[in-house]
């Protein structure tokens, strides 16, 4: 009996020796890894979907906002998958278009998950950048951009832009197409030639030149409507329709039985003064800048109030206006109208023939408008 007790025991310990040293030989988890990163950059304004990789060992899940607020707007982020196994990782964030003035910042985490309890999770913040919305145009000119309640964005400077071969006249000699912009003192016009004007105040252009044809005739004139002209790739010199969303003035009819309209959910409209207005286009970030404008060749300067696309756009009761809608060529429609800013005309605004439709030397500025397939 004691014999047996004596074998029972050893083999005993030796089942707990075997034990400990299996125990022993375990191999310890292997920590969390992350390799073979991407990084996302070169966001546009505009946003999009962009793809995050990686490699790891572990499985893996990605967190962050669903919703981000900034000065009162609100913006989605998507992330997609949010999980997934060891191995090649792939995540699409989703990147909403910014619609404010100032960069938008966002972050999200990669956890990577130990299979161990006592193994420590891998945590990774991945940060991304919207940058404020602008545009560069050929020469390398960058302008403020402003996204507007007429779901557009708009230029929120007067385009500098000079054509290549083009030059840029003091209003001195004959055959100008783009102008300085200038100063007064009401008795004189002085042009500002210095580049922090051109750079404030940008310049002065002809209809054909802001259009981007050697003339405006009987056989374009009606095939103008959104074309790019002298703005930036995905950019158009604006429609009739898109300024009389931001100025609200409209007409029916044609020609001298045209009829004044009022656009009042006009993104620029005043409803107590039942017009739109500088003040409420500064308000939402246009930074109206009045250049000037040249009228057949000679400078013109004129007072400006806090009013905007009044109806009443005559030289004795100044107001910034647009190009007006007729052309002169006997057409029911013209629509490359209310395309520049800013102009002012001495002629009627529903029947006359308007400077964007003749050749005389007239120059106005320009700000271009994002095309909706750029978007």
């Amino acid at each position: 009996m004691k014999k047996s007790m004596f074998f029972a025991l050893a083999t005993l310990g030796l089942v707990a020796m075997a034990s400990c040293e299996k125990e022993a030989e375990k191999t310890p988890e292997a920590a969390p890894e992350l390799t073979n990163e991407t990084q996302i950059t070169g966001i546009p304004f505009t946003g999009g979907e962009f793809t995050y990789e990686f490699d790891s060992n572990k499985k893996w899940t990605v967190a962050g906002d669903a919703e981000v607020t900034i000065e009162g707007q609100t913006y989605e982020f998507g992330l997609t998958p949010t999980s997934g196994d060891a191995g090649h990782g792939v995540v699409t964030v989703t990147v909403p278009a910014n619609k404010g003035a100032k960069e938008i910042s966002y972050s999200f985490t990669l956890t990577l998950l130990g299979e161990d309890k006592d193994t420590k999770p891998l945590t990774k913040t991945v940060s991304l950048t919207i940058p404020a919305p602008s545009v560069t145009d050929a020469a390398g000119n960058t302008y403020k951009v402003v996204y507007l309640k007429d779901g557009n964005y708009w230029m929120a400077e007067n385009l500098r832009y000079v054509p290549e071969g083009a030059k840029v006249s003091d209003g001195t000699e004959e055959g100008c197409e783009i102008w300085y912009p200038y100063s007064t003192d009401g008795k004189t016009t002085t042009a500002l030639k210095d580049e922090a004007s051109v750079k404030k105040l940008g310049l002065l252009y002809t209809a054909a030149v802001a259009l981007g044809v050697k003339a405006i005739d009987e056989n374009n004139y009606n095939k103008l409507e959104g074309v790019q002209g002298i703005c930036p790739k995905g950019w158009h010199i604006p429609t009739r329709s898109e300024l009389v969303g931001l100025c609200a003035e409209t007409t029916k009819g044609d020609g001298e039985d045209a009829k004044p309209a009022i656009k009042t959910d006009a993104v620029f409209y005043d409803a107590t003064l039942q017009k739109a207005t500088i003040t409420k286009a500064n308000e939402a970030g246009f930074n109206f800048t009045f250049s000037g404008f040249v009228n057949n060749g000679k400078y013109n300067a004129l007072a400006i109030d806090n009013t905007v696309c009044d109806k009443e756009a005559y030289f004795g009761n100044p107001r910034m206006s647009y190009y007006l809608a007729s052309t002169g060529f006997k057409a029911k429609s013209a629509f490359q109208t209310f395309s520049m800013f800013s102009t002012f005309t001495k002629e009627n605004m529903f029947g006359k023939l308007s400077a964007g439709y003749n050749n005389l030397p007239n120059g106005v500025a320009v700000r271009c408008v994002m095309d909706k397939t750029a978007k």
